[in-house]
């Protein structure tokens, strides 16, 4: 990532264009990750009143086979409607090293502590 980074600050001369345009094609790489865990989270938000029907119905019952075959019932409702637990939390897994990387390109990069957008440093003004 950090050669990319800095491939973005050769190109373009400044490293606020570089940083825009990494961010940019990270979030390009990441989408479609991103809408196959929104779409998961809508499924799931649409069956939630089917969900919930279940559990009151199975509220009061403790024995093992009444749990059995309250799951039993969840995933079915859950694969008739396409949605899936794993679905919504699996993309995050593979998202969170990638943000994790792109958080410490931003740290280590000593070169980028010190200048404004445009690329040059910034000196202090002499106070009179």
């Amino acid at each position: 990532m950090i050669t990319v980074f800095h491939f973005f600050s050769r190109l373009f001369g400044n490293y606020g264009m570089a940083v825009i345009l990494l961010t940019l094609l990270i979030k390009v790489c990441l989408h479609p990750l991103q809408r196959k865990m929104m779409i998961s989270m809508n499924k799931m938000q649409k069956l939630q009143p089917e969900l919930k029907k279940l559990q009151e119905k199975y509220k009061n019952r403790t024995g093992t086979q009444d749990k059995q075959r309250m799951f039993q019932e969840q995933q079915d409702i859950m694969r008739k409607g396409g949605a899936s637990y794993s679905a919504g939390c699996l993309p995050m897994f593979v998202q969170l090293p990638i943000l994790t990387a792109l958080y410490g390109i931003f740290n280590r990069a000593f070169e980028i502590r010190a200048p404004n957008f445009c690329g040059s440093r910034t000196s202090p003004r002499p106070t009179a």
